[in-house]
């Protein structure tokens, strides 16, 4: 288990499934958050701000891509509570979307993911040239100019790297097709395909 996984375990003894429940209402149709009136609240000003807002969307869309709720005087990734509402248990690693939308949070589109099953399934880091995972343009000029590249580092990224796989193609569509050939092959139903999106 990482740090970060560590730390996701002491925060999730903050919220309970009982206490979640209360407080929120989870549609998993729309895969929407609402709020639920809380009886019982010591705050008069937490009740009246809590009335009005019952029914209504209770997350809000972070610049990351996702939905996050405040709940005890803490910020949750919705994708977390909508599991654990659902399921009346915290999911026990990180939490996939499926079709790649951090907004879309419908119980469908969500599974558990180990962090490098996550990272599969993730968009394309923005520095990417032609937006296409594992293809690059290599600085040097060769004769093949697609190279289809997927390496496995011992301990990290800051480990040595292992070419598991590694071929050039003189057209784009070879190496697409090449790629999302070995993407499935290596990482089974976690695969971002390149064809066909």
């Amino acid at each position: 288990m990482n740090k970060n996984q560590v730390k996701a375990r002491q925060r999730q003894t903050l919220l309970s499934y009982d206490e979640a429940k209360k407080m929120v209402a989870y549609d998993p149709e729309s895969g929407s958050l609402t709020w639920l009136l809380i009886e019982g609240e010591k705050s008069k000003i937490w009740q009246i701000r809590r009335i009005r807002a019952v029914g209504r969307i209770a997350d809000k869309t972070t610049p990351e891509g996702y939905r996050r709720i405040r709940l005890k005087n803490q910020n949750w990734l919705s994708h977390r509570i909508v599991w654990l509402l659902f399921y009346g248990e915290w999911p026990n690693d990180e939490v996939d979307h499926i079709d790649g939308d951090g907004l879309n949070n419908k119980i469908s589109n969500l599974r558990i993911a180990t962090s490098q099953q996550n990272k599969w399934n993730s968009r394309v880091h923005k520095s990417n040239k032609l937006g296409m995972r594992n293809i690059f343009i290599p600085s040097r000029p060769q004769r093949k100019k697609y190279c289809v590249q997927f390496m496995h580092y011992e301990g990290g990224k800051g480990g040595r790297g292992k070419y598991l796989y590694k071929k050039s193609f003189e057209t784009l569509e070879k190496a697409v097709e090449a790629r999302d050939a070995v993407a499935a092959r290596l990482h089974g139903p976690y695969t971002k395909l390149i064809a066909g999106s």
